[in-house]
């Protein structure tokens, strides 16, 4: 798919190609990304092909075909982004994520998706409705330390943490 059809333009990375999220062969390819981009990052997440499907099936308002930007090299995903929408507290929040494979970090893909997805936001905040006040939102753990420079970059600040706290049942 050319920048053209997708509206955005990424780095300029050899044999770099740009798409939408295609959930009848994506599945597989994306789960991969995470669990490595995740392994890299020291984050637990590591879901399975389901995991992802069905929670990606329960977001209202989200559809992967169009809210998921994925990058290509060889067949292979390297990167992708997603956002979606939500109101909290009378503010429509939309959260954005990515994750770019370790051997292509540094290479501005990471700049290129949270710029797609931000524009994705601007689009839907556009027509869907929600109040006029909006915000942007990302949840980059603490060791994703370049996700965290990244967005502080991009002029997003740190407003809260949250901590996983676990209990032994037996």
């Amino acid at each position: 798919m050319t920048a053209a059809q997708v509206g955005f333009a990424g780095p300029a990375i050899p044999g770099l190609a740009l798409r939408p999220f295609d959930p009848g062969r994506d599945y597989p390819g994306l789960v991969d990304l995470l669990r490595e981009a995740h392994l890299e990052d020291h984050v637990d997440w590591l879901p399975t092909v389901e995991q992802l499907r069905t929670d990606h099936e329960h977001l209202l308002e989200f559809d992967p075909r169009r809210d998921i930007l994925v990058a290509e090299v060889e067949g292979t995903l390297v990167a992708a982004a997603t956002t979606d929408v939500r109101t909290r507290d009378g503010v429509g929040t939309h959260q954005v994520e990515g994750w770019v494979r370790p051997a292509f970090r540094r290479r501005g893909l990471g700049r290129a998706l949270l710029a797609w997805t931000e524009r994705r936001a601007a689009d839907v905040a556009r027509v869907d409705g929600r109040p006029p006040n909006r915000a942007l939102t990302a949840w980059p753990d603490e060791d994703q330390t370049g996700a965290v420079a990244l967005y502080e970059g991009a002029g997003y600040r740190i407003v809260r943490y949250g901590f996983m706290m676990v209990r032994d049942l037996a």
